[in-house]
């Protein structure tokens, strides 16, 4: 993986490129501005299970499993529990999508583990 590098655009604006897997994200700071912009290629899993009641922390170890065959490392960005409705992060003012997704999406969130069909899922960033 290449090592992330700094450039100066011209405009005394250090622009930070960084190839995370299939993923870069370029995010040009100048004073109070901030300007992010992710572009991901997102690997989805979904999966199923039969026979085996399943919980919060199953689910997370299940997830975790399936990230770690598709990066050698992986940190996890949001996650929602459909049976307990609670999602990780909380962000209340996204009114497009729900908020941990919108989240994930914007943070270079690249793998995404659904168990049976949502009830729980998963966003890992392969780092």
């Amino acid at each position: 993986m290449p090592e992330a590098k700094v450039k100066a655009n011209g405009l005394r604006r250090p622009v930070l490129y960084r190839w995370i897997s299939n993923v870069m994200e370029t995010a040009a700071f100048s004073g109070d501005e901030k300007m992010h912009e992710y572009r991901t290629e997102m690997q989805r899993v979904a999966i199923n299970v039969e026979g085996i009641a399943m919980d919060i922390a199953l689910a997370n170890a299940l997830a975790e499993q399936i990230a770690a065959r598709l990066a050698e490392d992986f940190l996890l960005l949001a996650w929602y529990d459909g049976q307990r409705k609670e999602e990780h992060p909380s962000v209340p003012e996204c009114q497009h999508k729900p908020g941990w997704l919108a989240y994930a999406e914007g943070h270079g969130g690249n793998i995404r583990v659904r168990i049976n069909d949502g009830e729980f899922d998963f966003i890992f960033a392969a780092v």
